[in-house]
């Protein structure tokens, strides 16, 4: 199952956030069976470059025990910026959005089972 990643923070710069998603995809790639690439799109006439969007990462999620994977990497990430808000977007436009804003360990596992539920995986 292919699903998009959005990372963002209200207290981080364009450029703190996208090395931030950059380690992201490297620290799932390194950790985990999870398939992680940053998107680009083409450039436009003019430009420079491959435009990207910030915080985006295109993930491939192969079974429930990589979402287990997943949310594995995503603890350490709370842990060290509590301003983190992570968007999941599946290929139909359905979100699952949440906080890392005082997150439990128990809040944590449940809003991994909540979005293998939501996006049946």
């Amino acid at each position: 199952m292919e699903l998009n990643l959005y990372l963002g923070s209200e207290e981080l710069s364009d450029n703190q956030l996208q090395k931030l998603t950059r380690d992201l995809s490297k620290d799932l790639a390194r950790e985990s069976s999870i398939e992680a690439t940053i998107p680009e799109r083409p450039a436009e006439k003019g430009m420079k470059g491959d435009p990207i969007t910030l915080g985006l990462l295109a993930l491939t999620l192969l079974s429930s025990g990589t979402v287990v994977a997943l949310f594995n990497v995503l603890k350490s990430y709370f842990e060290r910026d509590s301003t983190l808000e992570i968007t999941i977007e599946n290929h139909e436009g359905n979100k699952y959005s949440f906080k890392a804003q005082n997150m439990r360990p128990d809040q944590i596992e449940m809003t991994m089972n909540e979005v293998i539920n939501y996006f049946g995986i």
